[in-house]
């Protein structure tokens, strides 16, 4: 049986290298699964860079609200909550991650 710890969605339509529309959801995380409102709305408008992708991360993991169960504690998974959304977005628009 293959249970999900975190589950994460970004989907980003950009127009050159301004966010037109962005649509993030967590699942595992809420008793339900979340649409992620204020990430959207802190990457659509603007040049996404790792600065916003964290800004929309950070935003992420103050919409979670998971529990600890036998699969995962709470604090894991609010991390995760900002570091795969995080990582999707760098992803899809080949941003570094290490730009140190």
């Amino acid at each position: 049986m293959a249970i999900t710890v975190v589950g994460a969605a970004v989907v980003l339509k950009m127009k050159g290298s301004v966010c037109q529309e962005a649509g993030i959801s967590l699942g595992s995380v809420n008793p339900a699964p979340i649409r992620c409102y204020e990430a959207e709305k802190a990457l659509e408008g603007g040049t996404v860079d790792l600065a916003a992708a964290q800004r929309a991360a950070d935003a992420c993991r103050e919409a979670a609200a998971p529990i600890d169960d036998i699969r995962a504690s709470a604090e894991y998974r609010k991390l995760m909550c900002e570091v795969l959304p995080r990582r999707l977005i760098c992803q899809a628009l080949n941003i570094p991650l290490d730009q140190g």
